[in-house]
């Protein structure tokens, strides 16, 4: 596939100012890192993008898709074609993919709030080998374990360091010793690997929000999976534009690597109550971004975990018993996905009865819903200048 190159230019993406007539990927390496481990990695535009993989799943040619995957949207929001080194091959179904994908994410720009353009990529095609494994991604949350419960036919397990843990948070080692262990049980071996990809993600402009369906996706194409399950962290009544969906998810597949968008018919609460059917699954649980402990236990996200503990009458001993109901209402739900989770424990809490969790679920909401108001006002009569520049 080749397409000629747009004239030069230079945009500020992220805080990192990129220059020149097209976002680059080249100077791809292999390098062994010892432990068994390989680092497969490539400058991206201004960044060196890497992948520590297991030798044993370390790809015998060195090839672009990983890079492709990771890069478009970059490429889209700085406008930029994505020129990838004829040394590193992209297969062509994913490239037919990207394509697919760009007319999506266009459309979805100004819902996302990301300045997406239609750029060319430019690549040397060539078709993948499939030689991968049944896989999922798992560091013991809820939304991978229930994937893990319920998806058929995982073989492999991959916990990625670098995207729930920061690279050098030693929790990393006792969580992957504790998952290991529990799958082990289940015979689904446990491969580690890390990753920067969610921080060149950030260097372009992106939260985690927006990039992770690409970030997660880019790992199966580094380890070679045959198929990779994403476990998704909504139902089918939440379907906004997002970072991972069930429409994009699987168009980051090549010919040899198949991506598969997983959960969407359960609740966080429905996935909760199945996971405490299976042995020693709560003793695993972990939910926390914090990078305080295992579980911090004051975060948004271990708060909301202990609101539908305490609901569906559970208890994980790595949460405390939520018996103080006042940081609940405190909580403002920092945007519409968690809003939507606290919407789900409201009608929880109705139907058994917590009067007193309720109330403080319904504060919390109540706070989201008059910045809601605020925002529509704030854009309404003053076209958003003030949000544009808090976001500045």
């Amino acid at each position: 596939m080749s397409v000629s190159l747009q004239g030069s230019a230079a945009l500020q993406s992220g805080g990192a100012l990129q220059i020149g007539g097209a976002l680059q990927v080249k100077d791809g390496t292999v390098t062994p890192v010892g432990n068994g481990m390989v680092e497969l990695s490539a400058t991206l535009g201004t960044e060196r993008l890497w992948y520590v993989v297991p030798a044993s799943h370390a790809p015998q040619e060195l090839r672009g898709d990983a890079f492709a995957v990771a890069g478009l949207l970059p490429a889209m929001r700085l406008g930029l074609p994505l020129e990838i080194d004829p040394s590193l091959p992209v297969d062509p179904v994913l490239l037919a993919n990207l394509e697919r994908l760009q007319r999506i994410f266009v459309l979805w720009g100004h819902g996302l709030n990301q300045p997406f353009q239609h750029v060319p990529i430019i690549a040397r095609a060539a078709t993948a080998q499939s030689r991968g494994k049944i896989m999922s991604l798992f560091s013991g949350g809820v939304d991978g374990t229930y994937t893990l419960l319920e998806a058929p036919h995982i073989e492999e397990t991959v916990f990625v360091r670098g995207v729930d843990f920061q690279l050098d948070n030693p929790v990393y080692d006792e969580a992957f010793i504790r998952n290991a262990a529990w799958l082990a049980e289940r015979n689904i071996p446990l491969i580690p690997m890390s990753s920067n990809v969610r921080w060149v993600g950030r260097h372009y402009g992106f939260s985690w929000n927006t990039y992770f369906g690409a970030g997660l996706s880019s790992f199966a194409h580094a380890l070679g999976a045959g198929t990779m399950y994403i476990a998704s962290g909504h139902t089918w009544r939440e379907l906004w534009p997002d970072g991972s969906h069930p429409l994009t998810d699987p168009l980051w597949s090549s010919s040899a690597v198949n991506i598969l968008h997983h959960g969407r018919a359960a609740t966080r609460g429905d996935k909760l109550a199945r996971i405490a059917q299976a042995p020693g699954a709560l003793e695993l649980l972990r939910v926390c971004w914090q990078d305080k402990g295992y579980n911090c236990g004051q975060c948004e996200k271990c708060l909301r975990t202990m609101v539908l503990l305490r609901l569906l009458d559970l208890h994980s001993p790595n949460f405390p018993l939520l018996t103080d109901v006042t940081p609940i209402a405190g909580l403002v739900p920092g945007d519409r996905s968690t809003a939507i989770f606290v919407k789900e424990a409201i009608k929880l809490a109705e139907n058994v009865g917590d009067r007193q969790l309720c109330a403080a679920l319904q504060k919390s909401l109540s706070k989201w819903e008059w910045r809601g108001i605020l925002r529509d006002a704030e854009k309404a009569w003053l076209g958003g200048t003030v949000r544009k520049l808090l976001q500045r």
